[in-house]
Order: C-alpha cells, then sequence, then structure tokens
C-alpha cells in the first residue's frame, strides 16, 4: 500500500524485544511493494536494547519506494543493529529511495551499521538518488557516514538555511513538493504553497567568473543594481523588476532591461528584452554622442541604429549602407 502526508513527533521509547521501529512505518510485509511518500519524522526514538533496525521513517522494508520524506528527529540506541535517519536496513536492490534529507541527530552505541539516510545497505543496495543530509548529523566517519549509498550528499547548516537543499530536492519535479519559506523555516519544508517555492538563480556582476548562487521565494527576488544581471532557470511570476532573466520552456526572456555605460555586463544565455534602456552621460560641452550597444536593437527613439562593421581601438567603424532603422 501506500503511507503518505503523515507527520510524527511521536517519543518513541523501546527498552525491550529485537524488533524494526520506525518514526512513520516500522515494517511493512515482505511480498508488498510499498510507497511511503511526503512523511516527516520530529520525534526521538530511544532505544536501550538490541534491535533489528532503527529509522525515523521506516525501519524496515523489503522492497518498494520512500520519496519525498525526511527525518529531523534525534536517534539515540544502545544496542547493535541498524540505525538510519530515512531507512534502517535494506538487503535489496528492489528498494529506491529519493528526494530525501535528514537533519536529525544519530546517535549509536554497539554498531557500524548508521547512516543519515540508509543505516545498512547491505549486499544488493537501495537506489539511492538526489539524498542530502546535514554535516555531522550521524556519529559515524566525521559526518560522511560509513553505509550510505551512492546518491547522498552532505551540506552544510547554511545549504539548508539558505533554500539550496529546498532547491535540491524539489528537482525535475512538475508539481511541487518542497518548499521554504527564507528567513523563517530553517529546512525545507513539504508544501504546495507555491509562495514557498525557492527559485534558483545566479547574480552575474560583468564576467563568468564572478557569478553569485542566490536562492529567494518569488517575493524575494530584487532587481540587481547596476549592470548585474540575475538569471533565474525556473519560470516565475515576479519578473516585473530590472535586469532579471528567466527561462521559460526553452526562452529566456527579461522584462525590462537597463544598461549603463562604463560598467562591465555580462549573460551566459541569449535573452529577449522586452524593453532595454541604455544610458551614457555625454562629455561636457558636447550635444551628441553615439553610443555602442552590447546587444541587437530593433528600434531606437531619437536616434538612428547602424550595425558596427569593426572596431580599431575606441574607433568604431559602421556599415552605413546597413543602416537598422
Amino acid at each position: 500500500g501506500t503511507v503518505s502526508g503523515v507527520t510524527s513527533d511521536v517519543d518513541i521509547t523501546v527498552s525491550a524485544g529485537n524488533d524494526h521501529i520506525g518514526g512513520v512505518v516500522g515494517s511493512m510485509p515482505e511480498n508488498s511493494s510499498p510507497t511511503v511518500e511526503s512523511c516527516v519524522y520530529t520525534g526521538n526514538i530511544t532505544v536501550t536494547v538490541a534491535a533489528g533496525s532503527v529509522a525515523g521513517v521506516v525501519g524496515y522494508i523489503r522492497t518498494g519506494t520512500i520519496q519525498n520524506c525526511a527525518n529531523q528527529g534525534g536517534i539515540n540506541t544502545g544496542g547493535n543493529g541498524s540505525v538510519g535517519g530515512i531507512l534502517g536496513y535494506c538487503s535489496n536492490g528492489k528498494i529506491y529511495i529519493r528526494n530525501c534529507y535528514n537533519s536529525g541527530s544519530i546517535a549509536a552505541e554497539g554498531t557500524a551499521n548508521v547512516g543519515a539516510i540508509v543505516g545498512q545497505n547491505n549486499k544488493t543496495q537501495a537506489t539511492v538518488s538526489n539524498c542530502y543530509y546535514l554535516t555531522g548529523s550521524a556519529d559515524k566517519g566525521q559526518g560522511q557516514l560509513d553505509t550510505d549509498a551512492v546518491g547522498t550528499v552532505v551540506k552544510d547548516d547554511n545549504a539548508f538555511t539558505s533554500g539550496e537543499v529546498a532547491c535540491l530536492l524539489q528537482g525535475d519535479q512538475t508539481v511541487q513538493v518542497w518548499g521554504q519559506t527564507l528567513g523563517t523555516d530553517n529546512y525545507p519544508v513539504l508544501t504546495t504553497d507555491e509562495a514557498k517555492r525557492v527559485y534558483a538563480a545566479k547574480l552575474y556582476k560583468g564576467s563568468a567568473d564572478d557569478a553569485t548562487d542566490v536562492y529567494a521565494n518569488a517575493s524575494g527576488i530584487s532587481s540587481p543594481e547596476g549592470n548585474a544581471l540575475l538569471v533565474i532557470e525556473d519560470a516565475v511570476s515576479a519578473t516585473t523588476g530590472t535586469n532579471i532573466v528567466v527561462k521559460s520552456g526553452d526562452a529566456y526572456t527579461c522584462a525590462n532591461l537597463e544598461l549603463t555605460d562604463g560598467a562591465d555586463f555580462y549573460t551566459p544565455v541569449a535573452f529577449t528584452a522586452t524593453q532595454a534602456t541604455y544610458s551614457r552621460p555625454l562629455a561636457e560641452g558636447t550635444q551628441w554622442g553615439t553610443v555602442a550597444l552590447p546587444f541587437d536593437a530593433t528600434s531606437v527613439t531619437g536616434a538612428e541604429l547602424f550595425r558596427v562593421a569593426r572596431q580599431d581601438g575606441e574607433t568604431l567603424y559602421v556599415d552605413e549602407t546597413n543602416g537598422m532603422a
């Protein structure tokens, strides 16, 4: 079957028995192929005896899928067994774990089978993809955990709070699953609220080498200063500012491009500007001048357009037979 949309804040204490223990699911029948999705554990699990497998989300499944889940809870075990943030124990290649993260503290004595995502990924390993964990969230291997499968990536606290991990978790999923109110939520949250969607952008300040990663909610996207350009790879409605380039489908567009002379300008992509303004102060005592635009233009107000044929130093030569206006 399917377990979906569960948030568990239950504290679990186990002092007897040897079983599969999970903050959301302990175990599911071996002849099923379950899906556990959009679930979060925020409580604390304390196990003082030996246990088969322990995890914040799913203790044990034989086959199935765990996707879009998170463990923010604390896990502390004193016995042997397998302890993981998302799944405790895996011994079958027909298990798929994707788009999950662990930020909870995991401590285990008496066993080396500890992982922020999978406690023990044994024999034929689970397929783990696009999963992330907070550095130092488990007590093995100085944060790089012993038994995590390929597909898990360690991220520091800034990557979680900035919105980077929320963007990565959402990935190319067409339906919004992950979001984060930046400045309020310390970690990604499961949400369909478009206002909480996190957009990834790059800020270019005149060159390809001077690029900065930017993460923002739509309400937090602001126009960059000067000739800097903000490039967003996902469609967003908040494009009323200046020098914001947005990709929608295969095309890049900019509602309003404003550039000033004397400062470097760089764009990594070709885009169409609905409106473009380029300004340059005239030298004192002059009443006219020539401005060389760093982009193609189809119309101009109060002047004539020509295509530059060649440049010699600071001198530009235009093809007067190929006027553009």
